[in-house]
């Protein structure tokens, strides 16, 4: 037996009721009465949820509205400069890379998993290098101080820190720096 679900439907051309078989976001927007304007949608959601102007685009049209309505709700989000993807990007490495030390590959891969364009990441990672690895060693040093009270040292306790993303490079700073301060203490 097969259950067809029948959904009442506005259509916009001719404002009238029709019913469907099955929605089609393209043509009709169902349940229109109970739903916000597009554009309202889009601007309580990117309050709440700062997003790339693809996954704004995305959510937009799993809530069933129209290619058109979402077309020119985007134009006007980013002509406002609501929806900006180098600015979202750059707020994100900042708090992510710069304030947090989080490892930078996992930065990247949040990113473009995001739909950031891949040139943009690259530069801005680039442009925060400097101001990056202070925290990056900061965040390095809890880590290990963490791991060596659960009795990780050696190469283990550097395999950790690496499946964790960060880089060699960067866990061999860290252990130099401490070395050179406990002979600084004794």
């Amino acid at each position: 037996i097969r259950v067809k679900m029948i959904f009442l439907c506005i259509d916009r051309q001719y404002n009238q009721i029709i019913r469907k078989s099955k929605p089609i976001a393209s043509v009709y927007s169902c349940w229109l009465p109970l739903m916000k304007p597009c554009i309202d949608y889009a601007l309580d959601y990117i309050y709440r949820y700062p997003k790339t102007e693809k996954e704004l685009r995305i959510q937009l049209i799993k809530k069933w509205y129209t290619e058109e309505e979402v077309h020119y709700t985007m134009i006007d989000l980013v002509k406002r400069g609501y929806v900006d993807d180098r600015n979202f990007a750059t707020m994100y490495i900042e708090s992510e890379l710069v304030h947090k030390g989080k490892p930078r590959i996992n930065i990247s891969s949040k990113l473009l998993m995001k739909w950031v364009d891949k040139d943009l990441v690259r530069e801005l990672m680039s442009k925060y290098d400097d101001q990056a690895s202070e925290s990056i060693t900061v965040r390095i040093r809890k880590e290990m101080y963490k791991l060596k009270e659960r009795k990780v040292e050696g190469v283990a306790l550097i395999q950790k820190l690496m499946a964790r993303g960060y880089t060699l490079q960067e866990i061999k700073k860290c252990i130099k720096a401490n070395q050179k301060e406990k002979k600084k203490a004794h």
